[in-house]
């Protein structure tokens, strides 16, 4: 079994400095935060058609510039995470947002392939320690059972951001050219975090659950070693990688799909698909956390079996968007998708902080990203542009369509492990909230939560008493 040494002092914390009016406030800011880091991530989606025509790429080449963001920001995301665990979380939060504004707006500048791959590599570094740090903090900020409405509000920001960034983006390059749209996209971020640094403040470490685990945190192999022993999230990481495969893919490709195939300028594009993945992001990041808090509160295993069914559901509706006759009907069908697709974003988050031990959380939330982005947003993109350059049949956009429906089929695999993660999931949130629990009580952690005595799971998920000394988890 893996060892981790948890420090804590035992004590209960004043939670009176941070109302709850206050809470809602940070919230919001870090809401924002995750529409600045999706509009400068995917603005590129929009914009790589006039990209492509000014550098020459072809769709190899332009899918690799999301392998390269992918590279840097799983590279990094890690140690800044590691370091999100020691330090104050708020001050690197500033900074991170800094440093991916400011690539965005350099990449503009750029006057070739490489010098714009450097600056999405830059993008991707700032990027790294964004969600780590927002998860981390919002788990100090709101209970267990408030915890995946609040991590999905913060979800939000992703189809937000994302529509934000297909519209301003198309407006800006029909009007002023694609460098201008990277300028306008990411200066703002600059002021961002000036808010960030100067008026939201660092919660202590368990604020949530009102105890005080302000000692060192464990080390990185004892994260890892723990981590490892939780089947429940060695298949919901691997699912959402799978799922985030498919998501980022469809998501960054669609675009120039509507481009090629439907003679859609891409102003017209940004127009249509941005309202319409905000709205759809909008209903399923907040519709999925309000679902997933009232169904667990009846058996906890809902929280992976809805992504689960989010993604066999999705599948055939983005099939007939591919193969629609009509732009119209293309359109229709995909706002399926894109409402289930945003699904697992808040889910998986909350379901991954009520797994670790509060002194690793910003960690597990960075292992999980890491998996999610390597396999997701580094694989996604890349393979539809090499499948399309494989399967192109000249300029009808034939090729396109055929790489995605190749791609989606992966859901059906994402959400097989999804269905295998939930049958461990409610055993081995208590036995993490027994650990938490044993650290307020004042109990000096010796044994990661691996070790501690815990139940198993009902058929309905609800948790029996624990007969043996350590959990003994069903195999698979």
């Amino acid at each position: 079994m893996a060892t981790a040494n948890i420090p804590t002092t035992g004590s209960r914390l004043d939670t009176q400095e941070f109302p709850v009016r206050y809470r809602y406030y940070v919230l919001v800011i870090i809401f924002v935060t995750a529409v600045f880091n999706f509009i400068d991530r995917q603005i590129l989606s929009i914009l790589q058609e006039p990209i492509k025509n000014d550098f020459g790429l072809d769709d190899s080449q332009v899918g690799s510039l999301s392998l390269v963001f992918t590279l840097f920001y799983v590279g990094l995301a890690l140690p800044l995470a590691r370091l999100a665990d020691q330090t104050v979380r708020k001050t690197m939060l500033a900074i991170c947002l800094s440093v991916w504004s400011l690539m965005t707006a350099l990449s503009g500048g750029a006057q070739n392939f490489v010098q714009l791959a450097a600056a999405r590599a830059g993008v991707g570094a700032g990027e790294s320690g964004g969600a780590p740090i927002c998860h981390s903090m919002i788990a100090d900020y709101f209970p267990p059972e408030n915890r995946a409405t609040a991590l999905s509000v913060y979800a939000m920001g992703v189809p937000v951001g994302v529509m934000l960034g297909l519209v301003i983006g198309g407006v800006v390059a029909e009007n002023l050219g694609w460098r201008a749209a990277f300028l306008v996209v990411g200066l703002p971020g600059l002021l961002l975090a000036l808010v960030i640094y100067f008026t939201v403040k660092e919660p202590p470490r368990g604020l949530s659950e009102n105890m005080d685990q302000s000692g060192e945190p464990p080390k990185l192999g004892e994260t890892f070693a723990y981590l490892w022993t939780l089947k429940s999230f060695r298949h919901l990481a691997v699912g959402a990688g799978l799922q985030a495969m498919v998501a980022y893919g469809t998501l960054q490709w669609f675009p120039s799909f509507f481009v090629r195939v439907h003679d859609y300028s891409v102003q017209d594009v940004g127009l249509v698909m941005g309202p319409l993945l905000g709205l759809a992001g909008l209903i399923g990041t907040v519709g999925s956390g309000l679902l997933a808090d009232r169904l667990a509160r009846r058996d906890r295993r809902w929280y992976l079996w809805m992504c689960a069914w989010s993604m066999a559901i999705a599948t055939p509706f983005t099939a007939a968007a591919l193969v629609a006759g009509s732009s119209a009907l293309a359109f229709a069908l995909y706002f399926i998708p894109m409402i289930l697709g945003n699904t697992f974003i808040g889910v998986t988050g909350a379901v991954v902080q009520g797994l670790a031990p509060v002194r690793m959380r910003a960690l597990a939330a960075a292992t999980k990203t890491l998996i999610l982005n390597l396999i997701g947003l580094g694989l996604g993109p890349f393979i539809i542009g090499f499948l399309s350059e494989t399967f192109n049949q000249g300029d009808s956009g034939e090729g396109l369509r055929m790489a995605m429906l190749w791609l989606i089929t992966i859901n059906l695999w994402a959400a097989i492990h999804y269905v295998i993660g939930a049958r461990h999931l409610p055993g081995e949130l208590d036995r993490t909230s027994q650990f938490n629990s044993s650290a307020t009580a004042g109990t000096k952690a010796a044994a990661a939560p691996a070790t501690l005595a815990a139940g198993t799971p009902n058929a309905e998920g609800q948790q029996q008493p624990a007969t043996a000394p350590e959990n003994k988890d069903e195999k698979s």
